[in-house]
């Protein structure tokens, strides 16, 4: 049931994506042209493209930021003095600017948006490109903060079970209860700790639920349930 409703989620999120650029399509090739659909993509691709800048990227944050004026855009568009080729300036400006900060896996993508002409394509391909572009940023980010990350997982894990004891200790339960259990079914006379804790690891991989969850794992549940 759940993969039938994720199923039509995609079917509407794509007819609401082709509705979305047959109307950019429509509006462009109208006569006169109408051009507040592209100032609002315009300003979209804008806002894309920095969001991807690191911090020391001031000089090309400043060329970008001169070069798409949106406000200069506005003007032309309000003075009737932006003309279709103006698309092919803009665009392909924007087509450098992806070559020069993606990543080289992406090099294939950027220059397959050099082939092509239509400005409705363009624009939808940049827009493509600028949502994988941005996947990647985001995992390089995870990439670069993972020891820190972990880090202050482990101190927030420790402290989270602490808590966790004290509230089993004021209500006079034993907090480690399923821990011990499930660290005893495994200890057997002359059997060394390091044996004992890979069995009891083992046993988590085709947990039994008649027996309780062990305490020590609790904040671990959902990615050891997705081992099995």
């Amino acid at each position: 049931m759940k993969i039938y409703f994720l199923s039509i989620e995609a079917r509407v999120q794509a007819q609401m994506k082709r509705a979305f650029w047959d109307i950019f399509d429509e509006n462009i090739k109208a006569k006169p042209p109408n051009y507040s659909h592209a100032l609002t993509i315009f300003k979209e691709i804008k806002q894309g493209i920095l969001s991807l800048l690191l911090p020391h990227n001031r000089n090309l944050r400043q060329r970008i930021t001169q070069s798409l004026d949106i406000g200069l855009i506005r003007n032309q568009i309000k003075n009737n003095a932006f003309d279709p080729t103006d698309f092919k300036s803009y665009t392909d400006y924007v087509i450098e600017v992806l070559s020069q900060i993606c990543c080289p896996s992406r090099d294939p993508d950027v220059n397959a948006l050099r082939d092509l002409h239509s400005a409705t394509r363009i624009f939808k391909g940049i827009f493509e490109t600028l949502d994988k572009m941005k996947l990647d940023m985001a995992n390089f980010l995870v990439l670069e903060s993972r020891p820190a990350i972990i880090q202050h997982c482990v101190q927030y894990e420790k402290h989270k079970f602490a808590d966790f004891l004290e509230l089993e200790y004021r209500l006079h339960d034993d907090g480690l209860k399923g821990t011990r259990l499930w660290l005893f079914r495994h200890k057997i006379e002359n059997r060394e700790t390091k044996v004992i804790i890979a069995k009891a690891f083992g046993e988590i991989i085709n947990y039994n639920h008649e027996f309780p969850w062990p305490e020590v794992l609790l904040l671990d549940f959902l990615i050891l349930r997705r081992l099995k």
